[in-house]
């Protein structure tokens, strides 16, 4: 038997619980969880189990091609596969495999979705939240708007922190709700350079929820903290400060309004490019856009 649980991760993870008993997971000698799928769990799943079932959940950001995997869904076996995955690339031999087998199942976060996840987290935590706050929440964070895509995880966390703040009302929604803004990598890289700490997270948090992308954003923080490196030389000649300007060619909206000294902004630029090529590289992006951005706001404030 294999299944494929394929989209929003607290909603594949909630999945998984109903899918496989605590009886089942307790038994080391019959089940693993990998993030991995190569020889060994080829054999586990392709082996005959002594002890009853082999169940395996393999668990990948992305699955886009796996030969091993592949050669398993070839094959007739009796074992149980979970496949959990946030991206399933289409028009690959897997995917189309995995469609034959009729074994794909989509966890979106839809409008039907949306307002199950509220009215249920609201429950859990004994409060209500009418339906215009509902809407009121889809409204701020976005939500109906075009290529903004909203998790799971984060309208349970709004719901929780909302219980906690007391009363709803559009006013607490407001402090903890991200409002969407097209303009958001503008309104970082300004609130970036004052040192505005609170508003730098919650525009980040608007950038990740609206999809945006996070090598542009930090690409365009960049350009910023290079201009305003080169121009800190200059801080006290006024001549060669403009002369510098003028080479840059930069127009005057787009020089960086600070006064930080050079050793900062060096710092906060080394560290922008070890984002950038971090994110490029593999790692998480969502952790080290904040995590970049916050260590930013530190290297200024210090």
């Amino acid at each position: 038997m294999v299944k494929a649980l394929v989209g929003d991760p607290y909603l594949t993870g909630i999945a998984m619980k109903n899918e496989i008993s605590d009886e089942v997971r307790n038994n080391a000698l019959t089940f693993k969880e990998s993030g991995s799928f190569g020889y060994e769990e080829l054999s586990f799943l392709s082996s005959m189990g002594i002890f009853g079932t082999n169940t395996l959940i393999y668990k990948t950001d992305k699955l886009e091609a796996n030969d091993d995997l592949l050669t398993l869904l070839n094959c007739n076996f009796s074992n149980n596969l979970y496949i959990v995955t946030e991206t399933l690339v289409k028009g690959r031999k897997l995917y189309n495999r995995l469609k034959e087998l009729n074994c794909i199942k989509e966890f979106n976060v839809d409008t039907r979705c949306f307002r199950s996840l509220i009215q249920n987290e609201s429950a859990k935590n004994n409060i209500r939240i009418s339906l215009e706050h509902q809407d009121y929440i889809a409204k701020r964070c976005g939500f109906n708007e075009k290529n903004v895509s909203i998790s799971a995880f984060d309208i349970v966390s709004w719901v929780d922190r909302l219980a906690i703040s007391g009363e709803i009302t559009k006013e607490s929604i407001d402090r903890i709700v991200p409002k969407y803004t097209p303009d958001n990598v503008f309104l970082l890289k300004d609130c970036l350079m004052h040192g505005r700490a609170d508003k730098v997270m919650e525009i980040a948090d608007a950038i990740l929820i609206s999809k945006g992308s996070v090598i542009g954003a930090l690409s365009a923080v960049l350009i910023d903290f290079r201009i305003a490196l080169k121009l800190s030389y200059f801080s006290d000649n006024a001549t060669l400060r403009a002369r510098a300007l003028k080479e840059m060619n930069i127009p005057a909206f787009k020089i960086p309004k600070c006064n930080y000294t050079p050793e900062q902004l060096g710092k906060c630029f080394d560290r922008v490019c070890k984002g950038i090529s971090r994110c490029k590289s593999g790692y998480l992006q969502d952790v080290e856009f904040k995590n970049t951005l916050a260590d930013c706001l530190l290297y200024l404030k210090n």
